[in-house]
């Protein structure tokens, strides 16, 4: 006997139990259909920053292009010996918001439970992820990366594409130009 669980929010299972399979039965849950073509892209939008002191905020900005948006996760990874993840803000007020931080990699989403508040529009920043040096701020030369586990779902449990801007966020001290 095996305990399985999922993790509300947890699009794409990344943080919930793996699938386990038994003699002829195979448990598995998801919350996500395939990409559907006909659906439209969000985009997310990075950049690049200089950094002027000890702590920093990366906005993610997003368009959903017209989708209702009904969950949405990421992730981030970075240089635990240069940089140190302090907190998550969410601009998504009625939805479940789920962190995960571990050793320089961060998941981090958030889920409309309830499917009744879409996030819909243009120039949205639903999280702003707030970090600190642990060298002077002015000096540092880093970066975070955006790894292929992402994802987003509509309010009809669609799955819908994902566009960055970029997959690299460089951190650069002011002392480096």
């Amino acid at each position: 006997m095996s305990i399985c669980y999922l993790i509300p929010g947890d699009i794409n299972r990344s943080h919930s139990s793996v699938r386990t399979q038994a003699q002829t039965i195979t448990t598995f849950s998801t919350f996500v259909n395939t990409p559907n073509n006909n659906l439209p892209n969000i985009n997310v939008s990075l950049n690049n920053l200089t950094l002027t002191s000890d702590q920093f905020t990366i906005p993610v900005n997003i368009n959903t292009n017209g989708a209702n948006l009904s969950g949405l996760q990421f992730e981030f990874v970075y240089d635990p010996t240069k940089v140190k993840f302090e907190s998550i803000k969410c601009d998504i007020p009625t939805w479940i918001v789920f962190v995960n931080n571990h050793n320089g990699r961060i998941k981090f989403g958030a889920v409309d439970r309830e499917l009744k508040t879409p996030y819909t529009g243009k120039d949205l920043t639903p999280f702003k992820l707030v970090f600190s040096t642990l060298q002077n701020g002015l000096d540092i030369n880093s970066a975070i990366k955006i790894t292929s586990n992402l994802d987003a779902s509509d309010n009809k449990g669609n799955q819908l594409g994902v566009k960055l801007n970029t997959t690299t966020i460089k951190l650069t001290g002011y002392n480096n130009f």
